[in-house]
């Protein structure tokens, strides 16, 4: 009867052991939280590069970049624009390192590549398109490179999409597991911490119970029960009526007594130290009475103070039902109470941040029913009571705006239909009759049907966020729009804003300091060296000097007029201003800013003006003398006629008339030829149609005499050619011309002079005298069309007709020159506008003659 007694015993007690092992084995088997822990460093590297992939491709990245370039074409956007691709592609190619990718991620992903890849041919054909036709408008740009931005968007949504639920995945493992996964931790961690509380309890019930049952049936005597306790996983102790230890476990000695044998010891000496009252839990269990639960501090073995939960319950062995004694155990419960204080305070402060951050949670948890839960959080930012605004749909659709309705639930129905991931912006109007933004975003949950059972997230006020942006969009805006209108005006007063930091090798102009020298927004170089070597090497050491003066402190501003030159090569006049505006902590100028103003044309005026100065000097020189020395002669002889006719000699008074006669018209001359200086300047013109070849002809005819006398022969070959010009200026180019060519140009033994007439290309006609004398210095071909300029004073001559010749030429925007040649003589050119015949529809419905488009003529 004993052995078969124990041997059920044993198995119990084996079957209990192994039922602990299992349980324990079970746990152990979370293990496997380290996939967790792998998952959870999935999702914040999701996280992660989808956060870089946001900011490369949205605002101040990859499209704004492009967009600004776009507009300004400013050198700091397109190297953003390449910063944020190379950005993005790399976070691109970390993405697709990742374990676990889905089909949807890697579709996802292919999509924003292919964008990155639209974006890259988008600016490169900006590029092309600006190289090709540098005056191309942005409108011009904007429609012809579209880009759709869908495709990265959408992608950027499905891999937050697959990391959300990823995420939630995790999250509700963890939140089903944690509990018990914290006190495996614990119990196969942390030694002497009382771990094994709720497999302690578990397994302790299961002994006590048998022991009571098995006691309750069948004598049993003394050795059995301490092999059953002894044997025990579990803090667990049996005393008599005594309150004296029978037998105790290992783990009860391991945790009261440091291991020391307790059989026969009270069971004050055997346990730590409690309150006297807590024994009277021993007497009532002796008393048979119902078992009972204790928390209780007490001190341990090392006198600190330790939580701790133990019950007894009495133990009747023999068929009387006698109790003949108490068995107790006990579990250390620091960590527990530690757990749900770390759990209580987690929950408080998870409270506090979701009222701080203004987060207001809410779970749709039958949809079906429209049963609903909305947090405290949540009516704190609305406003209202549960009891005002009971969590249901329609009440949220009362205070919405009617505007942000539609939008806001065809997304809230795509969610249901698992089209996408909810999340939208609207407005709420709080109990207080405000409009607030608020984001919502969510995640909805389906039965295996497909079926929407459960939808639950949150909503966040966003309003000062959204009244921030929308005043910053407003601000950029207002700050596009002055800059349009500032570059806009710069360039109609031919100016543009500067900025240099002293040191760097970048050199910052506005796109109508470019256009002011004409190059390209692109073609102007960006670099203070470059921009340097565009000044005239001649008035390069003025404007250093005046810029290192600057920046000593020697002057009070830079201030400089330099030739620079132009994208055709020819120099212009640029006057560049500007002052130190940021200096460092030891006031050293780091910041240069200034402007550059076009002052060509004032420079140029200011040189004709001078020129003419210079003219109108020579000019009253050579009108003092030529009026002076004809004056004489005629004073003179008429002085010589008073004196022959007081003394009655008439015999050389007809020579003296003569005399005076010929001085009298060289006076004339002198006058007429003062009177075509002084309209040299002022050239006045009523243009019309001209038929070249009679014009020039009616103007030979006035030199007929002079041809014969001199015995020149003169050919006449100009072709069928109209030009547009008043027809006393054609007359006034061939008088000059021929008389020019009659007095100093032809040969004394075969005189010939000819005059021909060919088209010059860009809308003008060119006319051209031509002579063989003995020809000009080439390095007095400009000079002779200078005002009073006469090479030879040997032959009478003002030096006025071509300089009148010039100013002609000039009005019309043509030019005068000459060709010449010690052997074959001297040609005189001159371009005139063609007379292009269109007809017009004038007002009365008949039909005009319109003049010709005035062209710059061909100065090759």
């Amino acid at each position: 009867m004993k052995v078969q007694t124990r041997l059920q015993l044993l198995a119990l007690v084996g079957a209990t052991t192994i039922a602990g092992i299992v349980t324990v084995g079970s746990l152990a088997d979370l293990r496997q939280r380290r996939a967790e822990q792998r998952e959870r460093r999935l999702v914040e590297s999701r996280s992660d590069l989808i956060g870089v992939l946001t900011t490369e491709l949205g605002f101040d990245g990859l499209v704004h970049s492009m967009k600004n370039y776009l507009l300004r074409a400013e050198a700091p956007y397109l190297r953003r624009f390449r910063s944020a691709t190379t950005n993005a592609l790399v976070a691109l190619s970390e993405y697709e390192d990742l374990e676990g990718l889905t089909n949807e991620e890697r579709v996802a992903i292919a999509r924003i590549h292919a964008s990155i890849d639209a974006y890259n041919g988008a600016m490169t054909r900006i590029a092309e398109l600006r190289d090709s036709n540098p005056a191309v408008g942005v409108l011009a740009l904007d429609s012809i490179v579209r880009i759709d931005d869908h495709p990265a968007t959408e992608g950027l949504a499905t891999l937050a999409a697959s990391r959300d639920a990823l995420a939630d995945r995790l999250e509700a493992r963890l939140d089903r597991d944690l509990f018990t996964l914290d006190l495996v931790q614990l119990a196969f961690g942390i030694a002497g911490a009382g771990g094994f509380y709720l497999l302690s309890r578990r397994m302790t019930n299961s002994i006590t119970t048998s022991v009571i049952n098995l006691s309750g049936d069948q004598e049993l005597d003394a050795d059995v029960a301490v092999s059953l306790i002894e044997e025990a996983p579990m803090a667990v102790a049996l005393i008599d009526s005594d309150n004296r230890v029978i037998v105790a476990s290992g783990r009860w000695r391991e945790l009261f007594t440091n291991g020391d044998p307790v059989q026969g010891l009270p069971f004050r000496y055997a346990f730590w130290e409690v309150d006297a009252s807590c024994y009277d839990v021993l007497d009532d269990a002796m008393q048979g009475q119902s078992r009972k639960m204790l928390r209780e501090r007490a001190i341990d073995n090392r006198g600190v103070a330790r939580w701790i939960e133990w019950e007894a319950k009495p133990w009747r062995g023999g068929s009387d039902d006698e109790v003949r004694g108490v068995l107790i155990s006990a579990y250390p419960l620091d960590t527990q109470i530690t757990l749900e204080d770390a759990v209580t305070s987690s929950n408080e402060r998870y409270e506090l941040a979701l009222l701080g951050a203004r987060i207001g949670i809410w779970d749709w948890f039958d949809v079906e029913h429209d049963d609903a839960w909305w947090s405290p959080q949540l009516y704190e930012l609305i406003g209202y009571t549960p009891a005002e605004l009971p969590a249901t749909l329609p009440n949220i659709k009362k205070i919405m705006p009617p505007d942000d309705r539609p939008q806001v639930f065809a997304k809230v129905d795509a969610a249901l239909r698992r089209e996408e991931i909810y999340d939208a912006t609207y407005r709420l109007r709080r109990k207080d009759g405000q409009y607030r933004w608020f984001r919502g975003r969510a995640i909805c949950f389906h039965d295996e049907q497909g079926r929407p059972r459960r939808m639950a997230g949150s909503i966040e006020d966003i309003h000062d966020r959204v009244t921030a942006e929308n005043r910053l969009r407003e601000r950029e805006r207002e700050l596009h729009t002055t800059s349009q209108r500032l570059e806009l005006s710069m360039a109609s007063a031919q100016q543009a804003a500067w900025e240099w930091w002293v040191g760097d090798e970048n050199f910052t102009i506005s796109d109508s300091g470019c256009t002011m020298l004409g190059y390209g927004v692109d073609e102007m170089p960006r670099s203070i060296a470059a921009w340097r070597r565009l000044v005239h090497p001649d008035d390069r050491p003025r404007s250093d000097e005046a810029l290192e003066a600057h920046l000593r402190g020697d002057e009070e501003r830079y201030d400089v007029v330099v030739r620079m030159r132009r994208s055709n090569g020819e120099w212009s006049w640029v006057r560049s201003v500007g002052a130190v505006v940021e200096r460092n902590t030891e006031g050293q100028p780091t910041r240069i800013a200034g402007m550059n103003l076009d002052v060509d044309r004032e420079r140029r005026l200011q040189e004709q003006l001078k020129q003419r100065s210079d003219e109108m000097e020579r000019f009253v020189y050579t009108a003092s003398h030529d009026l002076k020395s004809p004056i004489v002669t005629i004073l003179g002889f008429l002085s010589h006629v008073n004196r022959d006719l007081e003394e009655g000699q008439t015999d050389r008074l007809p020579r003296f008339v003569k005399r005076i006669e010929d001085a009298t018209e060289r006076l004339k001359q002198s006058v007429d030829e003062l009177l075509d200086v002084s309209r040299v300047n002022r050239i006045t013109a009523n243009p019309r149609a001209i038929d070249l070849d009679a014009a020039i002809r009616e103007a030979v005819a006035s030199f007929d005499n002079q041809i014969r006398e001199r015995g020149v022969t003169l050919s006449i070959g100009v072709g069928e050619f109209t030009v547009w010009c008043d027809a006393k200026h054609v007359r006034q180019v061939v008088d000059n011309y021929l008389s020019n060519a009659l007095r100093y140009g032809t040969d004394p033994v075969n005189p010939r002079i000819s005059i021909a007439a060919r088209s010059a290309g860009l809308g003008f006609i060119e006319i051209a005298v031509t002579d063989n004398g003995s020809g000009i210095d080439p390095a007095y071909a400009d000079r002779v069309f200078g005002l009073f300029e006469r090479l030879s004073t040997e032959k009478d001559g003002s030096g006025v007709g071509l300089a009148i010749v010039r100013k002609i030429a000039e009005h019309y925007n043509g030019r005068a020159w000459l060709d010449t040649d010690a052997e074959s003589g001297t040609t005189f050119r001159v371009t005139l506008p063609a007379y292009e015949l269109a007809t017009v529809e004038v007002a009365e419905g008949g039909r005009g003659v319109a003049p010709p488009v005035a062209f710059e003529p061909n100065r090759a």
